[in-house]
């Protein structure tokens, strides 16, 4: 993996440059923070920020916004839809409709009757 310098970085390292836009990148100190003394949101920012930073070809996300607050939440979609266009795949839950419509390519349901295409 290289850093976005060109410097080499270590598999697991969260590079602090492209660690997400500016709703989505931590705030000083939080990389190095132990973890029990954050809030639930910046837990979740945490976690996806480690799962990026292994540069995955496949994410599972059960409700990866929902701790969050409004322009968080929208630059963690902004964020993941880009590196979408990269080539990862997105498996996301979510119960917001409103959510899933703006950030998938294909929607599915979950119904009494088993999953449903929308």
């Amino acid at each position: 993996m290289v850093a976005a310098d060109g410097a080499a970085a270590l598999p697991g390292r969260i590079d602090r440059r492209r660690a997400g836009r500016p709703a989505l990148a931590p705030p000083a100190g939080l990389l190095d923070a132990e973890v029990a003394r954050l809030s639930t949101g910046e837990r979740q920012r945490l976690a996806l920020l480690r799962s990026l930073s292994r540069e995955p070809v496949v994410l599972l996300l059960d409700e990866p916004t929902a701790a969050l607050d409004g322009a968080s939440a929208l630059a963690m979609e902004a964020l993941l839809q880009s590196r979408v266009r990269d080539g990862l795949s997105i498996l996301w839950v979510t119960h917001s409709t409103e959510q899933a419509a703006r950030v998938s390519q294909t929607r599915y349901a979950m119904t009494r009757a088993g999953l449903q295409a929308l």
